[in-house]
């Protein structure tokens, strides 16, 4: 086999260098002998050990394939990789050999076929996993850790600050209408603004949520939480226009399964915010904001790098009452791009490269007053636009309870939970609780 795959190589002008990615888990090499720390290069065959995290290049001539071994700690594999050429283009890459996991081993006769911009996996090839990196199931896990993350994160601040904005466009619109948007029993709403009292075109507020996260997929299975503390400022312009801007703080950290270890995404969060009431019942905003973070991972893949991530939301509201019952509406997109910087490593923790996340949502809320005291059920479905590469579907549907209260007429608080539902293999609830303050 050596000797037909040499020739065939050498032909076709194939060539193998080794890349260490992570010199440290030398270490792990448990069986290795003290000869074979490093590859030896022989034509088409190589020969040596591969820790967990280890790499080698293969390069053709339809492109190059980084092949990354990853599996649990302690952990390495002794054997011989021999390039044989297939059909077609493909190159065959077999590996023969021992797995050595611990105080347990087994042979390994493991085929590697690359080409054509492809990669596939075929026979005994342990407990390990070996593959392009992007391809793994680690390095997909990675992935879509990263996605669900950015979702929970993005979904917990738009959430806070449509609320914000909403309540305050909400009531400003109400207390220019009249006959059924405003009874004169009773305040309208949250703002500051009841009847015989002078509208307040300032205001201060924060808000803080705390999640459970949980995704049971084979893809990317995770258990952790999140947390959310926003806090912002806002002026009301001649009962028309709504301008503000908030500053804060996010973070998930999640067990991840096939990590062996946790995932830490966290960061500062600010931005402006706009609205727009169109009249008595309609309202138009617009949400921008920036999150700077740093994500670490530990267990068997240890990286740390930095992220920048824009986030934009624009929403549709609608207001109305009914038998005592008050009616709110919303329809809107939400879309966020994260981008790390040049410090993801290449091979294992640089994976993704870049994470999409877009939405859809649909839904509102009915709330009923009773004095001061203003209990309501919110709704949202979610359709999510972009893949969602952790394993779980584009559907969710956002339900929960939460209450108002009128301290004062300038003081209002409040606190919400909500759960995700019909999401498949993921969880996510959350509370929070809230303070605004006008002037």
């Amino acid at each position: 086999m050596r000797g037909r795959g040499r020739g065939e190589a050498g032909r076709r002008g194939r060539r193998i260098a080794l890349l260490v990615a992570a010199p440290f888990l030398w270490a792990a090499a448990l069986a290795a002998p003290a000869d074979a720390q490093t590859f030896v290069d022989q034509g088409n065959t190589i020969t040596g050990t591969l820790s967990n995290g280890d790499t080698f290049t293969l390069t053709e001539n339809d492109g190059t394939f980084t092949i990354a071994a990853q599996g649990p700690q302690p952990f390495s594999i002794t054997g011989t990789f021999t390039t044989n050429v297939g059909a077609g283009g493909i190159t065959q890459l077999v590996l023969t050999g021992t797995e050595t996991i611990g105080n347990t081993t087994q042979q390994l006769n493991c085929t590697l076929n690359i080409g054509n911009g492809t990669f596939s996996e075929t026979g005994q090839c342990g407990q390990f996993q070996i593959g392009a990196p992007g391809t793994t199931p680690l390095a997909a896990s990675i992935a879509g850790t990263s996605h669900a993350t950015v979702r929970a994160q993005v979904q917990s601040m738009i959430n806070i600050l449509s609320n914000r904005i909403g309540s305050i466009s909400r009531d400003i619109a109400q207390s220019r209408g009249g006959g059924d948007q405003q009874s004169s029993s009773r305040p309208a709403s949250y703002s500051g603004i009841s009847a015989g009292t002078a509208a307040k075109d300032w205001g201060v507020w924060a808000d803080g949520s705390g999640s459970y996260l949980r995704n049971d997929s084979s893809v990317a299975a995770f258990r952790g939480y999140g947390v959310t503390t926003l806090t912002g400022i806002d002026y009301v312009y001649r009962d028309t226009w709504v301008a503000g801007f908030t500053g804060g703080y996010v973070r998930t950290d999640v067990a991840v399964a096939a990590l062996q270890g946790s995932k830490v995404s966290q960061g500062a969060a600010l931005g402006p915010y706009l609205s727009y009431i169109i009249n008595d019942h309609f309202t138009i905003d617009g949400i921008f904001t920036y999150n700077r973070l740093s994500n670490d991972s530990g267990g068997i893949s240890p990286s740390s790098f930095t992220s920048n991530r824009y986030t934009t939301a624009l929403n549709l509201n609608a207001f109305w009452e009914s038998h005592s019952i008050k009616w709110t509406g919303t329809f809107g997109y939400a879309y966020a791009l994260e981008l790390p910087n040049a410090s993801a490593p290449a091979s294992l923790g640089g994976v993704p490269t870049t994470v999409h996340y877009g939405a859809f949502s649909v839904g509102g809320e009915a709330a009923y007053p009773i004095g001061k005291f203003e209990p309501y059920i919110p709704l949202t479905f979610q359709y999510e636009t972009t893949q969602t590469r952790d394993g779980t579907g584009n559907v969710g549907v956002l339900i929960g309870l939460g209450a108002r209260y009128q301290i004062q007429d300038t003081i209002k608080a409040g606190f919400q939970v909500i759960t995700e539902e019909l999401r498949t293999h993921s969880q996510n609830v959350t509370g929070s609780a809230n303070l605004r303050v006008t002037f």
